[in-house]
């Protein structure tokens, strides 16, 4: 590896590391918002999301999402309509 790849992506993964996701703020807007209640549900939500990635990749199954387009096809569509279902019960 090249000294110029290698520092790039040093520079990358600090950069991640240290700033703040979409879900950590979607966190804090709420502890500061509803109070701690409400955070431990989302907080658990996110920490078993995380957990079932974690577990998903690990098993290897997404080299098989990767391979198999229509395995693809309906965890993308699962996410659609799991997406409408919060959108619908927000209203």
């Amino acid at each position: 590896m090249e000294l110029s790849t290698y520092l790039t992506f040093l520079l990358f993964v600090f950069f991640v590391a240290f700033t703040p996701g979409v879900m950590t703020l979607f966190m804090l807007a709420n502890g500061i918002n509803y109070g701690f209640r409400q955070l431990g549900t989302i907080l658990l939500g996110a920490n078993n999301a995380y957990l079932l990635a974690i577990i998903v990749f690990s098993l290897g199954l997404d080299a098989l999402l990767q391979q198999n387009v229509w395995v693809l096809r309906i965890v993308q569509m699962g996410g659609i309509a799991y997406l409408f279902y919060f959108i619908i019960r927000a209203k």
